[in-house]
């Protein structure tokens, strides 16, 4: 399942001096994300980049999260296999079991990608399945 990929290519999990959540992530070149986002040139999908938030969230966190909307994100760079990013993201505001977070994606002190969402902590995974017509469920 990509989640559990995605969080296998997680490590250095921590909190920093700000309290931010901080891990690093390195997708290897056999993972999964990349098959066909494109032959011949892969490049990690953008939602691959907002699972990993969520993933080092759910274990920071050790609860599943859903997310509940995506606010805002940009993503200015390419990432290829094997590169090193590093991830911090940083609660904004709670109301209730809604979390607001933003997460800043860095590759070589550099920043390439923003993301502002909100998630809720009820304890159940938001997944998606493909029913035998190809329909999203």
């Amino acid at each position: 399942m990509l989640r559990d990929e995605i969080k296998n290519c997680m490590s250095d999990l921590h909190l920093n001096e700000t309290g931010a959540i901080c891990a690093s992530f390195t997708f290897p070149p056999n993972f999964t994300g990349f098959n066909g986002h494109f032959p011949n040139l892969p490049i990690l999908p953008g939602v691959c980049t907002l699972q990993a938030v969520i993933s080092m969230m759910e274990m920071q966190r050790g609860e599943q999260l859903r997310i509940e909307e995506i606010t805002q994100a940009k993503f200015s760079a390419l990432v290829f296999p094997k590169q090193t990013l590093e991830y911090i993201c940083t609660e904004t505001e709670t109301e209730g079991i809604t979390t607001s977070l933003k997460a800043v994606v860095m590759r070589q002190h550099k920043k390439i990608a923003e993301i502002f969402m909100k998630v809720s902590s009820n304890g159940a995974a938001q997944t998606w399945h493909r029913d035998k017509s190809g329909a999203d469920q």
